[in-house]
Protein backbone atom coordinates (compact mmCIF):
# COMPACT_ATOMS: atom_id res chain seq x y z
CA UNK A 1 0.00 0.00 0.00
CA UNK A 2 3.24 2.02 0.61
CA UNK A 3 4.98 1.29 -2.12
CA UNK A 4 1.55 2.53 -4.61
CA UNK A 5 0.78 5.86 -2.43
CA UNK A 6 4.46 6.54 -3.66
CA UNK A 7 4.53 5.75 -7.22
CA UNK A 8 1.40 7.73 -7.29
CA UNK A 9 2.76 10.57 -5.93
CA UNK A 10 5.83 10.27 -8.17
CA UNK A 11 3.73 10.36 -11.10
CA UNK A 12 1.93 13.67 -10.15
CA UNK A 13 5.40 15.06 -8.93
CA UNK A 14 6.73 14.47 -12.46
CA UNK A 15 3.35 15.85 -14.48
CA UNK A 16 3.61 18.77 -12.50
CA UNK A 17 6.94 19.78 -13.02
CA UNK A 18 6.90 19.14 -16.82
CA UNK A 19 3.77 21.31 -16.95
CA UNK A 20 5.89 24.30 -15.11
CA UNK A 21 8.76 23.50 -17.81
CA UNK A 22 6.22 23.89 -20.90
CA UNK A 23 4.56 27.34 -19.83
CA UNK A 24 8.29 28.33 -19.91
CA UNK A 25 9.85 31.66 -19.20
CA UNK A 26 8.06 34.99 -19.17
CA UNK A 27 7.31 36.69 -22.69
CA UNK A 28 9.68 39.52 -23.32
CA UNK A 29 7.31 41.75 -25.39
CA UNK A 30 5.91 44.36 -23.70
CA UNK A 31 2.06 45.37 -23.64
CA UNK A 32 1.06 47.95 -25.48
CA UNK A 33 -0.04 51.26 -24.22
CA UNK A 34 -1.99 54.01 -25.83
CA UNK A 35 -2.61 57.10 -24.79
CA UNK A 36 -5.12 57.87 -23.07
CA UNK A 37 -7.61 59.30 -25.70
CA UNK A 38 -7.29 56.74 -28.10
CA UNK A 39 -10.81 55.24 -28.87
CA UNK A 40 -14.47 56.27 -30.77
CA UNK A 41 -16.64 59.34 -30.24
CA UNK A 42 -19.65 59.98 -30.88
CA UNK A 43 -20.51 63.20 -31.81
CA UNK A 44 -22.74 65.77 -29.76
CA UNK A 45 -25.38 67.38 -32.09
CA UNK A 46 -26.57 70.57 -31.68
CA UNK A 47 -27.30 71.72 -35.14
CA UNK A 48 -30.07 68.94 -36.43
CA UNK A 49 -32.14 68.29 -33.11
CA UNK A 50 -30.07 65.15 -32.36
CA UNK A 51 -30.67 63.73 -35.80
CA UNK A 52 -26.79 64.00 -37.68
CA UNK A 53 -25.29 60.59 -36.62
CA UNK A 54 -21.41 60.86 -36.92
CA UNK A 55 -18.27 59.40 -35.24
CA UNK A 56 -15.02 60.12 -34.83
CA UNK A 57 -11.93 57.76 -34.20
CA UNK A 58 -8.61 58.90 -32.91
CA UNK A 59 -4.98 57.31 -32.65
CA UNK A 60 -1.92 58.35 -32.33
CA UNK A 61 -1.03 60.33 -35.40
CA UNK A 62 -4.85 60.88 -36.64
CA UNK A 63 -8.08 61.56 -36.51
CA UNK A 64 -11.48 59.46 -38.73
CA UNK A 65 -14.88 61.45 -39.00
CA UNK A 66 -17.54 59.08 -39.94
CA UNK A 67 -20.71 60.90 -40.93
CA UNK A 68 -23.84 58.83 -41.37
CA UNK A 69 -25.60 60.03 -44.63
CA UNK A 70 -28.77 58.13 -44.12
CA UNK A 71 -29.92 60.12 -41.05
CA UNK A 72 -32.74 62.63 -40.93
CA UNK A 73 -29.99 65.54 -41.11
CA UNK A 74 -28.31 64.79 -44.37
CA UNK A 75 -31.17 61.97 -45.78
CA UNK A 76 -29.03 61.11 -48.64
CA UNK A 77 -28.03 57.69 -48.60
CA UNK A 78 -27.26 54.84 -46.24
CA UNK A 79 -23.55 55.34 -46.16
CA UNK A 80 -20.38 56.98 -44.28
CA UNK A 81 -18.50 59.42 -45.61
CA UNK A 82 -15.11 59.03 -44.24
CA UNK A 83 -12.81 61.73 -43.94
CA UNK A 84 -9.33 61.53 -42.07
CA UNK A 85 -6.73 64.00 -41.37
CA UNK A 86 -3.37 63.95 -40.02
CA UNK A 87 -2.68 65.65 -36.60
CA UNK A 88 0.78 67.21 -35.14
CA UNK A 89 0.88 67.78 -31.42
CA UNK A 90 1.07 71.66 -30.12
CA UNK A 91 0.92 70.56 -26.67
CA UNK A 92 -0.36 67.78 -24.06
CA UNK A 93 -3.83 68.55 -25.07
CA UNK A 94 -4.28 70.68 -27.94
CA UNK A 95 -3.62 68.66 -31.47
CA UNK A 96 -3.39 70.81 -34.50
CA UNK A 97 -5.21 69.36 -37.90
CA UNK A 98 -3.36 69.18 -41.25
CA UNK A 99 -5.38 70.24 -43.63
CA UNK A 100 -5.00 69.77 -47.60
CA UNK A 101 -5.68 71.98 -50.38
CA UNK A 102 -9.57 71.53 -50.50
CA UNK A 103 -10.23 70.44 -47.03
CA UNK A 104 -13.66 71.09 -45.14
CA UNK A 105 -11.26 72.21 -42.26
CA UNK A 106 -9.19 75.10 -41.94
CA UNK A 107 -7.25 76.16 -39.04
CA UNK A 108 -8.96 73.75 -37.14
CA UNK A 109 -7.46 72.06 -33.73
CA UNK A 110 -8.66 69.20 -31.54
CA UNK A 111 -8.82 69.61 -28.02
CA UNK A 112 -9.16 66.89 -25.31
CA UNK A 113 -11.20 66.74 -22.54
CA UNK A 114 -8.89 64.40 -20.15
CA UNK A 115 -9.96 60.90 -21.84
CA UNK A 116 -13.75 61.49 -22.20
CA UNK A 117 -14.15 63.86 -24.91
CA UNK A 118 -12.65 66.16 -27.72
CA UNK A 119 -13.70 69.35 -29.15
CA UNK A 120 -13.21 70.34 -32.54
CA UNK A 121 -12.23 73.97 -33.32
CA UNK A 122 -11.82 75.20 -36.89
CA UNK A 123 -12.83 78.56 -39.23
CA UNK A 124 -16.37 79.00 -40.85
CA UNK A 125 -18.59 81.00 -42.90
CA UNK A 126 -19.92 82.75 -39.16
CA UNK A 127 -16.74 82.55 -37.39
CA UNK A 128 -15.06 79.99 -35.16
CA UNK A 129 -16.75 76.64 -35.47
CA UNK A 130 -17.15 74.65 -32.82
CA UNK A 131 -17.91 70.98 -32.43
CA UNK A 132 -17.64 67.93 -30.07
CA UNK A 133 -17.20 64.13 -29.36
CA UNK A 134 -18.22 62.42 -26.25
CA UNK A 135 -15.56 58.90 -25.97
CA UNK A 136 -17.72 55.81 -26.24
CA UNK A 137 -14.88 52.96 -26.09
CA UNK A 138 -11.68 52.69 -25.93
CA UNK A 139 -11.03 50.79 -28.90
CA UNK A 140 -10.97 51.94 -32.56
CA UNK A 141 -14.39 51.08 -34.43
CA UNK A 142 -14.69 50.68 -37.84
CA UNK A 143 -18.14 51.92 -39.59
CA UNK A 144 -19.94 50.27 -42.61
CA UNK A 145 -20.87 51.04 -45.44
CA UNK A 146 -18.14 53.29 -46.68
CA UNK A 147 -19.63 55.77 -49.47
CA UNK A 148 -17.55 54.73 -52.47
CA UNK A 149 -18.07 58.36 -53.55
CA UNK A 150 -18.50 61.96 -52.31
CA UNK A 151 -22.22 63.40 -51.82
CA UNK A 152 -20.94 67.28 -51.36
CA UNK A 153 -22.56 68.84 -48.61
CA UNK A 154 -26.05 67.42 -47.36
CA UNK A 155 -27.12 68.71 -44.08
CA UNK A 156 -29.97 70.30 -44.60
CA UNK A 157 -33.07 71.88 -42.21
CA UNK A 158 -34.04 75.10 -43.65
CA UNK A 159 -33.61 75.33 -48.07
CA UNK A 160 -34.41 78.70 -49.96
CA UNK A 161 -37.48 78.14 -51.89
CA UNK A 162 -37.69 80.33 -55.00
CA UNK A 163 -41.48 80.12 -56.52
CA UNK A 164 -42.86 81.94 -59.66
CA UNK A 165 -46.79 82.29 -59.89
CA UNK A 166 -48.89 83.55 -62.95
CA UNK A 167 -51.27 86.66 -63.13
CA UNK A 168 -54.02 83.97 -61.97
CA UNK A 169 -52.21 82.88 -59.02
CA UNK A 170 -51.24 79.49 -61.09
CA UNK A 171 -48.44 77.68 -60.27
CA UNK A 172 -45.76 77.81 -62.78
CA UNK A 173 -42.43 76.66 -61.27
CA UNK A 174 -40.47 76.20 -58.10
CA UNK A 175 -36.90 75.52 -56.94
CA UNK A 176 -35.29 74.53 -53.43
CA UNK A 177 -31.63 76.21 -53.14
CA UNK A 178 -29.53 74.03 -50.51
CA UNK A 179 -26.37 74.95 -49.74
CA UNK A 180 -25.59 74.78 -45.73
CA UNK A 181 -27.95 73.80 -42.66
CA UNK A 182 -29.51 76.76 -42.77
CA UNK A 183 -29.98 78.09 -46.06
CA UNK A 184 -32.15 81.69 -45.86
CA UNK A 185 -32.99 83.92 -49.02
CA UNK A 186 -34.36 87.38 -48.32
CA UNK A 187 -34.66 88.97 -51.97
CA UNK A 188 -35.68 87.39 -55.46
CA UNK A 189 -36.13 90.03 -58.45
CA UNK A 190 -36.69 89.59 -62.04
CA UNK A 191 -34.12 90.49 -64.88
CA UNK A 192 -34.33 92.10 -68.22
CA UNK A 193 -33.31 88.41 -69.93
CA UNK A 194 -35.87 86.66 -68.33
CA UNK A 195 -34.42 85.06 -65.59
CA UNK A 196 -33.85 85.51 -61.83
CA UNK A 197 -31.22 86.61 -58.90
CA UNK A 198 -31.75 85.64 -55.56
CA UNK A 199 -30.05 86.66 -52.51
CA UNK A 200 -29.07 85.32 -49.09
CA UNK A 201 -26.95 83.46 -47.68
CA UNK A 202 -25.76 79.87 -47.54
CA UNK A 203 -25.24 77.99 -43.68
CA UNK A 204 -26.59 81.10 -41.80
CA UNK A 205 -27.81 81.26 -38.50
CA UNK A 206 -32.06 80.49 -37.06
CA UNK A 207 -32.56 82.21 -34.40
CA UNK A 208 -35.87 82.65 -32.65
CA UNK A 209 -37.75 81.46 -35.65
CA UNK A 210 -35.78 83.45 -38.18
CA UNK A 211 -32.27 84.14 -40.17
CA UNK A 212 -29.18 85.22 -39.41
CA UNK A 213 -25.43 85.52 -39.61
CA UNK A 214 -22.61 86.73 -37.88
CA UNK A 215 -21.02 87.63 -41.14
CA UNK A 216 -20.23 91.80 -42.19
CA UNK A 217 -18.74 90.13 -45.31
CA UNK A 218 -20.45 87.26 -47.26
CA UNK A 219 -23.60 86.77 -49.23
CA UNK A 220 -24.78 84.44 -51.97
CA UNK A 221 -25.90 85.10 -55.34
CA UNK A 222 -27.82 82.59 -57.28
CA UNK A 223 -28.94 83.38 -60.86
CA UNK A 224 -32.20 81.23 -61.99
CA UNK A 225 -33.35 81.13 -65.76
CA UNK A 226 -36.90 81.99 -66.60
CA UNK A 227 -37.62 78.51 -65.94
CA UNK A 228 -36.13 78.67 -61.90
CA UNK A 229 -33.29 76.65 -62.72
CA UNK A 230 -30.01 77.38 -61.53
CA UNK A 231 -28.05 79.02 -64.15
CA UNK A 232 -24.84 80.12 -61.50
CA UNK A 233 -24.17 80.60 -57.66
CA UNK A 234 -21.66 82.83 -55.97
CA UNK A 235 -20.35 83.95 -53.02
CA UNK A 236 -19.59 87.26 -52.79
CA UNK A 237 -17.72 89.75 -50.22
CA UNK A 238 -19.41 93.24 -49.27
CA UNK A 239 -17.40 94.37 -46.63
CA UNK A 240 -14.03 93.70 -44.96
CA UNK A 241 -15.46 94.22 -41.63
CA UNK A 242 -14.97 90.23 -40.42
CA UNK A 243 -17.50 89.24 -38.05
CA UNK A 244 -20.66 90.84 -35.27
CA UNK A 245 -21.06 90.22 -31.56
CA UNK A 246 -24.92 90.83 -32.49
CA UNK A 247 -26.89 88.59 -34.61
CA UNK A 248 -27.02 90.27 -37.98
CA UNK A 249 -29.80 90.46 -40.93
CA UNK A 250 -28.82 89.11 -44.36
CA UNK A 251 -30.21 92.21 -45.92
CA UNK A 252 -32.98 93.12 -48.77
CA UNK A 253 -34.70 95.17 -51.13
CA UNK A 254 -32.48 93.76 -54.04
CA UNK A 255 -33.18 95.16 -57.57
CA UNK A 256 -32.44 95.74 -61.32
CA UNK A 257 -31.80 99.21 -62.04
CA UNK A 258 -32.67 100.70 -65.93
CA UNK A 259 -28.96 100.32 -66.57
CA UNK A 260 -28.90 96.43 -65.87
CA UNK A 261 -27.13 96.41 -62.76
CA UNK A 262 -28.46 95.14 -59.36
CA UNK A 263 -28.51 97.12 -55.68
CA UNK A 264 -29.05 95.44 -52.53
CA UNK A 265 -29.11 96.50 -49.02
CA UNK A 266 -27.06 94.90 -45.88
CA UNK A 267 -26.25 95.57 -42.41
CA UNK A 268 -22.72 97.15 -41.68
CA UNK A 269 -19.84 97.56 -39.03
CA UNK A 270 -20.22 98.77 -36.83
CA UNK A 271 -23.06 96.97 -34.25
CA UNK A 272 -25.57 95.65 -36.14
CA UNK A 273 -28.06 98.65 -37.71
CA UNK A 274 -25.81 100.65 -39.78
CA UNK A 275 -27.03 101.10 -43.44
CA UNK A 276 -24.60 99.61 -46.20
CA UNK A 277 -25.72 100.07 -50.17
CA UNK A 278 -23.86 97.85 -52.52
CA UNK A 279 -24.10 97.60 -56.36
CA UNK A 280 -23.17 95.03 -58.31
CA UNK A 281 -22.83 93.54 -62.07
CA UNK A 282 -24.94 90.95 -63.71
CA UNK A 283 -22.33 88.71 -63.13
CA UNK A 284 -21.98 89.47 -59.15
CA UNK A 285 -19.07 91.35 -59.19
CA UNK A 286 -18.88 94.52 -57.03
CA UNK A 287 -19.60 98.11 -58.65
CA UNK A 288 -19.29 100.04 -55.42
CA UNK A 289 -20.75 100.07 -51.82
CA UNK A 290 -20.63 102.57 -49.29
CA UNK A 291 -21.27 102.24 -45.21
CA UNK A 292 -23.62 105.11 -44.40
CA UNK A 293 -22.59 104.87 -40.49
CA UNK A 294 -21.49 107.77 -40.34
CA UNK A 295 -24.36 109.50 -41.46
CA UNK A 296 -26.28 107.79 -38.60
CA UNK A 297 -28.54 106.32 -41.45
CA UNK A 298 -29.91 103.19 -39.78
CA UNK A 299 -30.85 99.83 -41.64
CA UNK A 300 -33.60 99.54 -39.24
CA UNK A 301 -33.70 95.70 -39.15
CA UNK A 302 -34.62 95.36 -42.48
CA UNK A 303 -37.67 97.94 -42.42
CA UNK A 304 -36.23 99.70 -45.10
CA UNK A 305 -36.17 99.56 -48.70
CA UNK A 306 -34.20 101.30 -51.56
CA UNK A 307 -35.91 102.44 -55.28
CA UNK A 308 -34.58 104.25 -58.83
CA UNK A 309 -36.18 107.21 -58.91
CA UNK A 310 -37.77 108.81 -62.58
CA UNK A 311 -34.43 110.39 -62.89
CA UNK A 312 -32.16 107.44 -62.31
CA UNK A 313 -31.14 108.01 -59.21
CA UNK A 314 -31.48 105.45 -55.86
Amino acid sequence: MKIKFLFGFIIILFLSTCSDEAAGPPSDIPDIEFPMYYGTYLYNDAECGGADIQYATLDEDEITFFDYLGDECDDTVGCYATNTYELTELSQDTFLIVSEVGSSITNGEISLDGDSSITLTYEGNNGMVEHSWKKIKDEIYSFTPVCDQEYGYNKDIADIMVYAVSDNSLLLWKNYLHGGIWDLGSSVTPLEDGGYMVFGIFDGIEWGGCCYTFNYEIRDLIKLDSEGQVVWEKEIQISNDGFSDYYLNIGNSLFETSQGDLVFLAPGAPGNNKLMIIMIDSNGDIIWRKNYGDDDITYNSGNVEIIESDDGNL
